[in-house]
């Protein structure tokens, strides 16, 4: 699965439009491709969508833009992370910005574990090793866990993103 991102003319410059659209097929390849639009304001982007093998659970992240380039600078709280059910038919149902999101830090790319109760993301957040790092939250009847830093056998003070579930 992956965000498509669409951008219109205007006489100021290009800008993105206020939807944007992941597509997104069948876990075997079989059947038709599928568009979910997801709304968000002119300066974000939808990047990074993930969902637990199940299938049940989607989690994405959204970050901001200007000018129709993704920022990358050291300005926090740019990226934030949003998870959500699937329902049988493919969409996302109660989609919610992560609880553990921050103004004054970055979370965002996203991976579960395969029922989709652990959540493995990277995130700016105080109490890391450095950078970036990963954290892990367990999925309770009353939400996400306070995140844990994974530690220094994955974290080092440089970045670490993009982490990914191998059993």
């Amino acid at each position: 699965d992956y965000p498509v991102e669409t951008a219109r003319k205007t006489k100021k410059g290009t800008t993105l439009n206020q939807k944007h659209t992941v597509f997104y097929s069948p876990k075997n390849g079989e059947g038709d491709i599928s568009a979910y639009e997801i709304p968000v304001r002119t300066d974000e982007i939808v990047s990074h969508v993930r969902y637990s093998e199940d299938g049940k659970w989607v989690a994405f992240q959204k970050s901001d833009m200007r000018e129709g380039q993704r920022l990358f600078d050291e300005r926090p709280g740019k990226i934030s992370l949003y998870v959500g059910k699937v329902a049988s038919n493919g969409t996302w149902e109660e989609v919610m910005p992560f609880e553990h999101n921050g103004n004054s830090y970055s979370t965002g790319y996203p991976a579960f574990s395969p029922d989709g109760s652990v959540l493995y993301f990277a995130s700016t957040r105080p109490g890391g090793l450095g950078g970036w790092d990963i954290w892990v939250s367990f999925r309770g009847i009353s939400g996400w866990t306070t995140p844990q830093n994974i530690g220094g056998e994955i974290n080092s003070p440089g970045n670490e993103i993009a982490p990914f579930y191998a059993g």
